[in-house]
């Protein structure tokens, strides 16, 4: 049998362009050498965990290492107020050591306060939400994106 006169040379050209070129030279990405970046260890006292008092009791916070062992207590906000406080902790001033954010639970002032993980003093302090606002503020802490750090509140369970 003959091959249709339109095929003739087909396979050859398939063949042409669809074969790798096994002469033709790939020319490879130089590859970077990688170094390591500087260590990452953080000071013993930095603090890992901060446990904020439940809805009802003094509103204090107990600040905790990696072991599990109390660095410091400290209240947060007045006496007065029994609402409970949320936590959170991340490097907010960049000094290698968490710091401490608080925020009041339902019945309370929505004021977030942001305590130094060094000293325990109070770094600063703002209204998270219209001040008559009692629904209470959850709180959030660490990287939010493009290498910044900062602080995330939501409205907690107990607003309307």
């Amino acid at each position: 049998m003959s091959q249709h006169p339109k095929r003739t040379g087909f396979s050859s050209w398939v063949r042409k362009w669809f074969t790798p070129q096994r002469s033709r030279q790939f020319r490879r990405k130089p590859q970077l050498p990688l170094e390591p970046l500087e260590p990452r260890e953080m000071p013993a006292i930095n603090p890992a965990l901060a446990l904020g008092a439940e809805a009802g009791r003094l509103p204090l916070v107990r600040v905790l290492d990696e072991r599990g062992s109390l660095i410091r207590s400290f209240a947060a906000y007045d006496a007065s107020v029994t609402a409970g406080v949320r936590t959170a902790v991340a490097d907010l001033n960049r000094d290698g050591i968490n710091d401490i954010v608080t925020a009041p639970g339902p019945g309370a002032a929505p004021v977030v306060k942001v305590w130094d993980g060094a000293s325990g003093s109070l770094l600063s302090q703002f209204w998270a939400y219209d001040p008559g606002f009692r629904g209470g503020v959850q709180v959030a802490a660490g990287d939010i994106g493009r290498g910044e750090v900062g602080i995330v509140t939501g409205r907690d369970h107990g607003s309307s």
